[in-house]
């Protein structure tokens, strides 16, 4: 693991790399980019940001800067945007963060980051690298994909291709809202079974709405609630 003496080595004696989700959080990034910038100047920290129009362009980026021996690479957007940066580094010795600029920034809020991206950005410069799980999940078109704060099929699936599409520009928590409406419409529950390996779990076997699996507290409680959880 990277301990903080050599999380400073790198920050400051090589370039860190901010790929930026233009559009996410219906354009907060561009709005907090040069403010952001500037505190990255600020700690005397060279950083070079790169505009992103997608997932598979910022992976394709990602995997050029690695190959280019860059080792801090920082996610500028929302969950989609660091679960594009994890799976592009993965396997890879190198340092990741997230600036939270997204819709909802679960992920960020899991890790104790505050919400305001500017509040954010100097908590990452100042604070310690930690270790975080990865979910690794099989798709049914036979690709491999990880995801940090956790994934689901059902209506967590299909609420999530509309966040990402219709309402994509609807601000901050009403985009998912409305997205798990629209999906919940004529949504027909999954037959499921659910495996523990290497556990003395009896299989599940049910009709479900949604089967996730979750590792971020904040996403747990809404999925149990639909009102989130209190600071």
């Amino acid at each position: 693991m990277i301990d903080r003496a050599e999380t400073l080595n790198i920050l400051r004696e090589s370039t860190v790399t901010v790929f930026v989700n233009s559009v996410a959080g219906g354009g907060r990034a561009r709005f907090y980019l040069t403010q952001i910038q500037k505190l990255f100047a600020s700690f005397h920290i060279l950083a070079q940001f790169v505009m992103t129009k997608s997932a598979l362009e910022l992976e394709s980026f990602a995997q050029n800067a690695i190959s280019q021996g860059r080792r801090a690479l920082f996610a500028m957007g929302g969950d989609g945007t660091f679960q594009a940066l994890a799976n592009a580094a993965f396997g890879a010795e190198v340092l990741l963060g997230v600036l939270p600029v997204g819709g909802g920034n679960d992920f960020a809020a899991a890790l104790g980051l505050p919400r305001d991206p500017l509040n954010a950005a100097d908590a990452i410069l100042r604070g310690e690298p930690r270790l975080v799980d990865l979910l690794r999940v099989h798709t049914a078109e036979g690709r491999i994909r990880l995801y940090a704060a956790g994934g689901g099929i059902g209506l967590d699936a299909e609420a999530a291709r509309y966040a990402s599409g219709a309402y994509r520009r609807l601000p901050g928590r009403s985009r998912y809202i409305a997205s798990a409406l629209r999906a919940f419409v004529g949504f027909v529950p999954l037959e499921v079974r659910v495996d523990f390996p290497g556990s003395d779990r009896i299989p599940q076997e049910a009709k479900a709405l949604v089967v996730a699996a979750l590792k971020n507290p904040d996403l747990w409680c809404w999925s149990q609630t639909g009102s989130g959880c209190d600071p």
